[in-house]
C-alpha cells in the first residue's frame, strides 16, 4: 500500500503551478508585442501606413522614448516584424556563446517602436498608375524626408501628449540614408542614429559610376524617368532562387520572406525607375557634403556589410572624416541584408545593437 503525504503533495502541486504560470507569462512577454496600425495622410493624394509596436514592458502611455525604424527599399512592415520584435525585447537571439538573450527584454526604458511603409511601398499610397504599380519611383528624396517629418511631428508625438520625444532612428539600406538625411535636416529631433548597411552611395556593377550617372541623367532628360532602370523590372517571385541570391546567406530567412511576399502580393515593390536612381544619386551626393555632415548633433553608429554588392562602403570614409566620434563596425563577408544574415556573418551584430539601445536611453 502506498501512503501519500498530503501536505507535501499539495505543496509540490502548487509549486508546479507557480513555475508553469511564471514561464508562461515570460514566454508570452517574449512572443507578444501589441501593435497598432495607422493610415496617415501626408498630402491630398497620399496616405502612408505607420505601425506602432508597443513595448510589452510598458506600464503607461506617458513615456516619450521612441525608436523609429526606417526599412530598406521595396520593404514593407510584414517583412520586418521579427526585427521589430527584437527591438522591443519581445524576441530573443543567440549571442556569441550560443546563449538565448536580449538585453532589451525586461528593459526599463519602456520605448515603443514605430515604422512606416514608404510611399509606393507596402500598403501605403503613392504608387504609379495601374500597370506600373510595382515601379519604385520618386522625383526627389526630399519627399521621403517630408513624409517622415510629418509622421514624427503629427502622428508619433500625438501619442505622447505632443511633447518632445527622445527619438532614435534605426535605418536599414535606404532607411539608413534617410536617417542620415533626417539627422542633417532636423538635427534637434534625433538623439541617436543607427545605420545598417546604409545607402551612402550606389554600386553600379560593371558600369563605371560616371557612365551610369550619365545614362540615368540622359534617360530622365528625355522624359523617361518612370521607366524601370536598366537591369530592373517587376519582381518575379517564381523566378527567385536562393542559389543566385546575393541579399544575404540565410536560406531560412530567404524562404520566409518569399512566403510573406506571396501572401501579400499587392504590397510588393519591384525595381527602381531611372527617376528614383537619379534622385538617389543626388541625395547621396548632398548627404556627404561637409556642411551637411557637420549639421548632425546626434550620436552615429554605422554597421557595414563587408561583402555588400548593392551600396558602396567607401563613402563611409567621408562620414569618418567629418564625424570622427562615429562608431563604425564592419562585418566581413556579409551581404547587404545584414539584419537577416546568417549568424556566421553577423556575429555580435544583434548584441551590439541591443546593448547600444539600452545605453542610449
Amino acid at each position: 500500500m502506498i501512503i501519500v503525504n498530503n501536505k507535501n503533495y499539495i505543496m509540490t502541486y502548487w509549486l508546479h503551478v507557480f513555475v508553469f504560470v511564471w514561464w508562461t507569462c515570460h514566454a508570452y512577454a517574449f512572443a507578444v508585442a501589441p501593435i497598432k496600425t495607422y493610415n496617415f495622410q501626408v498630402d491630398n493624394q497620399t496616405t502612408l501606413r505607420a505601425v506602432r509596436t508597443i513595448n510589452p514592458n510598458k506600464v503607461n502611455n506617458h513615456h516619450k522614448k521612441v525608436i523609429l525604424y526606417l526599412p530598406g527599399r521595396a520593404s514593407f512592415y510584414e517583412q520586418n516584424t521579427r526585427f521589430i520584435d527584437v527591438l522591443t525585447g519581445s524576441t530573443p537571439y543567440l549571442d556569441r556563446d550560443n546563449k538565448v538573450t536580449n538585453p532589451l527584454y525586461n528593459d526599463k526604458s519602456q520605448y515603443d517602436v514605430w515604422t512606416i511603409d514608404y510611399r509606393g511601398h507596402g500598403s501605403s499610397g503613392g504608387r504609379l498608375n495601374e500597370g506600373c504599380r510595382q515601379r519604385c519611383h520618386i522625383n526627389n528624396f526630399d519627399i521621403y524626408l517630408s513624409d517622415i517629418h510629418k509622421i514624427v511631428h503629427q502622428l508619433i508625438t500625438h501619442h505622447y501628449d505632443h511633447k518632445p520625444i527622445q527619438l532614435i532612428i534605426i535605418g536599414d539600406s535606404l532607411g539608413g540614408h534617410l536617417a542620415l538625411r533626417y539627422a542633417q535636416t532636423y538635427p534637434n529631433d534625433v538623439q541617436h542614429i543607427l545605420l545598417i548597411a546604409p545607402m551612402l552611395q550606389f554600386k553600379t556593377g560593371r558600369w563605371p559610376t560616371w557612365l551610369a550617372r550619365f545614362i540615368v541623367s540622359t534617360v530622365c532628360f528625355i522624359a523617361r524617368a518612370q521607366d524601370y532602370a536598366m537591369g530592373y523590372g517587376p519582381y518575379n517571385m517564381l523566378g527567385d532562387d536562393f542559389s543566385t541570391f546575393t541579399g544575404h546567406h540565410n536560406e531560412q530567412e530567404f524562404h520566409n520572406t518569399l512566403k510573406i511576399m506571396q501572401q501579400h502580393q499587392n504590397y510588393v515593390t519591384g525595381g527602381p525607375t531611372y527617376g528614383w536612381v537619379k534622385a538617389g544619386f543626388d541625395s547621396c551626393d548632398y548627404s556627404l557634403e561637409k556642411q551637411q555632415l557637420l549639421k548632425i548633433k546626434s550620436a552615429v553608429t554605422i554597421y557595414l556589410s563587408g561583402g555588400d554588392t548593392v551600396v558602396d562602403n567607401r563613402a563611409v570614409d567621408q562620414v569618418r572624416l567629418y564625424l570622427p566620434s562615429s562608431t563604425i563596425l564592419n562585418y566581413p563577408g556579409a551581404y547587404h541584408g545584414l539584419i537577416k544574415e546568417h549568424r556566421l556573418y553577423n556575429l555580435d551584430f544583434y548584441q551590439h545593437l541591443t546593448t547600444t539601445l539600452t545605453a542610449a536611453f
